[in-house]
């Protein structure tokens, strides 16, 4: 549940690189790095031509909303997720340097640079102002949820393609970072500051939401499988109900927060509720068009049934 407004802690982080997606790698990690000095244009869908899943032809393909592009807009790493992710020391078949984790390891559109904003640092819905030499910018940004490491983490990081592997703990610990909302559009380069300035949900850190949700040993192999089959037949659960690994009284608080990204997190905590698909999960535009038509004439017929009662009953009356 949301708290009420209250000082909220110091925490900041300097922009140290920025990211944009070439059109022609769109399924890919590439990245083209934005020049030091150069603005690069930040819309409620992202970064100004950066071919992200949320920007692309894959998005509507896959049958998802218009409205919840805004959800993955700007996606975001952390000096300070990396330092945690190599302080785990994981057993991986190639190993891990420091030296190998730098920017643009994670395909990230924005790396910053700070010692303490961690995954479990960051909470869902925290905004962020921007600040360039002390100034505060246009430009005002949301945390909407952890990014869910796909299959290409472990291509990249370690090689080791089990439980033990970089993809596997990225997901359950929240380290291959989260998602900025766009509130405000505006302009960002490389030296800017993002300061928090507003946190609603203090008990809904990103590495809680990540444990909770895809802790479970089993949910962690399968959510990607069983994400996939359910982008085609809208049923298949990408995490069971009896995977979810917190109270039921967690999993209707975190599923009603509207700030959380629907992909890959609040749509499977709506289906363990057996609450209406949202998602991969709702269903295609057409049947949903159909089905409003459908109970509209419904509600039609309905309301002439009553008024033709009342009309008989009134008849009798006299």
């Amino acid at each position: 549940m949301a708290h009420p407004p209250e000082e909220p802690p110091q925490l900041e982080a300097r922009v140290a690189a920025l990211f944009c997606h070439p059109e022609a790698s769109e399924a890919s990690f590439e990245r083209r790095c934005i020049p030091p000095g150069e603005s690069v244009r930040v819309g409620l869908w992202g970064l100004e031509g950066s071919a992200d899943f949320n920007t692309t032809r894959r998005w509507t393909e896959y049958g998802l909303e218009e409205d919840h592009r805004g959800d993955r807009a700007v996606s975001v790493q952390t000096s300070a997720n990396l330092t945690d992710l190599h302080r785990a020391r994981l057993e991986l078949a190639q190993e891990l340097t420091e030296a190998e984790l730098k920017p643009g390891l994670f395909g990230e559109n924005v790396f910053l640079d700070s010692p303490v904003l961690t995954a479990s640092q960051a909470c869902v819905g925290d905004e962020f102002a921007v600040f360039r030499a002390g100034v505060e910018q246009r430009l005002r940004l949301q945390v909407s949820g952890p990014r869910c490491p796909c299959n290409k983490v472990d291509d990249r990081v370690g090689k080791t393609y089990t439980a033990c592997g970089a993809r596997a703990h990225c997901a359950v610990t929240g380290h291959a970072g989260f998602f900025f909302r766009v509130l405000e559009p505006g302009d960002l380069r490389v030296g800017d500051v993002v300061r928090l300035s507003s946190r609603r949900y203090p008990r809904w850190d990103l590495a809680r939401i990540c444990r909770l949700l895809y802790g479970h040993p089993t949910a962690v192999m399968l959510y990607k499988v069983r994400g996939r089959k359910a982008f085609v037949d809208r049923t298949t659960p990408a995490v069971l109900r009896e995977e979810w690994m917190g109270t039921e009284e967690e999993l209707l608080e975190l599923a009603s927060i509207e700030e959380l990204g629907i992909l890959e997190f609040r749509e499977h905590l709506w289906k363990m509720l057996g609450w209406p698909g949202i998602g991969r999960y709702s269903q295609p535009r057409c049947r949903r068009q159909a089905d409003a038509r459908a109970i509209a004439a419904v509600g039609v017929v309905a309301a002439a049934i009553l008024a033709f009662g009342a009309m008989r009953a009134l008849s009798r009356a006299k």
